[in-house]
């Protein structure tokens, strides 16, 4: 996935998974994971991967909901 913010411009190559249940939401859920990171230290890189990340566990479930335990998640910029 290729992006621009301001000055910043790169690539990131989301994760690939091993599993898909359904795809409901994937899409809003990336969009909904990259702006819960917007005030947050990082950068855009950093936001588009937890984005996917986010998505991720929406598409390995049914439905478009996921209950998610916050402090499971590493912080930005981790692998």
């Amino acid at each position: 996935m290729r992006y621009g913010h301001g000055d910043e411009r790169a690539e990131v190559v989301p994760p690939a998974v091993d599993w898909i249940v359904d795809t409901t939401a994937a899409g809003d859920s990336f969009n909904a994971g990259v702006f819960a990171r917007l005030d947050r230290p990082g950068t855009m890189a950093d936001r588009i991967r937890f984005g996917a990340r986010v998505a991720e566990q929406v598409i390995g479930q049914k439905g478009a909901l996921v209950s998610v335990d916050q402090g499971a998640w590493p912080p930005v910029g981790a692998a």
